[in-house]
């Protein structure tokens, strides 16, 4: 009882941390400039959701486990010339129910891209362009029953994500080409194919978005939904996620999974 008890308590101090700090800095960059007459350094600022929420769903081969904390950072720093940026975002999933509560996965992907500037006038804008690097950092590894197989998952891709724009909806097609690094996860365009399309909406204190990928086997993609309310006049939200499909994680590239997870975020849904 006292071991379960102090994984609740883990949970509520996890959670915590963004509350406070949505509160302390309400929606503003997490280091603000100085000159605000142009692009500047160390301004870093949100780009991806970052939440972090208690997921149930579909049993893990490797252990077992079926709840997690899954949590997600995000942010992007300008270059020093308009429009172009360096972004890193990271997904973790927390076996916080398991024995010694180990890391199931963690994925890091950094980026470099150019946004261009939406013209307020028209639907579609040329949304951003850019090369990214996603991995995990593992090698090979043994299951739970003593059986070694390999956890390292990673690739590489150029990609281009126009927009289109109408009052509070918005849509994006992010395409992509994958290029090198695929060497432990060869097949990784069968599961994730070569696109994602992903639609928002928000309406006062709420936002919703989904996205979908389509795998280039006809038998394989993805589909996430995500649904934040702000109660407060803060960046901070209650949110849920529900996730079904291929790819959840690296690790789970092809691995189908059906999982959904409610906690906090302190960042829009889409950048």
């Amino acid at each position: 009882m006292e071991h379960k008890f102090s994984r609740v308590l883990f949970f509520v101090l996890f959670l915590a941390f963004p509350v406070g700090t949505a509160f302390a800095d309400e929606a503003k960059p997490f280091l603000p400039c100085r000159d605000k007459s142009g692009p500047c350094l160390f301004n870093f600022e949100e780009y991806k959701p970052i939440y972090a929420i208690f997921q149930d769903g579909s049993e893990d081969p490797h252990d077992g486990l079926r709840q997690y904390i899954k949590f997600q950072i995000s942010f992007k720093q300008n270059l020093g010339v308009e429009g172009l940026f360096f972004a890193y975002t990271q997904k973790s999933f927390w076996s916080v129910t398991g024995d010694s509560m180990p890391f199931k996965d963690s994925n890091y992907n950094p980026e470099f891209f150019f946004a261009w500037m939406p013209d307020k006038e028209r639907m579609l804008h040329l949304g951003q362009a850019g090369v990214e690097h996603e991995s995990n950092g593992r090698g090979e590894e043994y299951d739970k029953s003593g059986k070694p197989w390999q956890a390292s998952r990673s690739w590489n891709r150029v990609y281009w994500e126009p927009k289109m724009t109408l009052g509070d909806f918005t849509v994006s097609l992010k395409g992509w080409a994958i290029l090198a690094g695929i060497e432990d996860n060869k097949d990784v365009a069968d599961y994730y194919g070569n696109g994602e399309l992903g639609a928002s909406y928000v309406t006062g204190r709420a936002q919703l978005a989904v996205k979908m990928r389509k795998g280039i086997k006809a038998e394989y993609g993805s589909f996430q939904t995500e649904f934040m309310y702000r109660p407060f006049n803060s960046n901070i939200g209650i949110y849920f996620q529900y996730w079904d499909g291929y790819g959840e994680s690296l690790l789970d590239y092809n691995r189908r999974t059906s999982r959904y997870g409610i906690g906090l975020s302190i960042s829009d849904l889409l950048p």
